[in-house]
């Protein structure tokens, strides 16, 4: 079976666990998983991450920025590394 490189783009969290169902079941058949929050911590904070890969979360000022080892910060350009790697992109803002 082939890997699958899955990007989910969370840009806002209204408290629906869809596209984190959504995420999950895909990766439970096999594809790999990277969640990319685009706005706050406050949806990384509340939301199912556990199943994901990789998580990142975007900063447009990365200077004295300290991320934890299970999520990366990254910049306008960083994403666009993870986007270029993606086999898919599901949207969901």
């Amino acid at each position: 079976m082939i890997k699958t490189l899955v990007v989910f783009l969370i840009g806002s969290y209204s408290g629906s666990k869809t596209v984190f169902n959504l995420a999950e079941r895909m990766k439970t058949k096999g594809n790999e998983i990277i969640l990319v929050f685009l706005k706050d911590e406050l949806c990384l904070n509340n939301c199912p991450t556990e199943f994901a890969d990789s998580i990142y979360l975007l900063k447009t000022d990365l200077k004295g920025e300290d991320s934890s080892q299970e999520v990366k910060s990254i910049d306008y350009s960083g994403l666009l590394d993870v986007l270029e790697k993606s086999d898919k992109v599901v949207s969901w803002t």
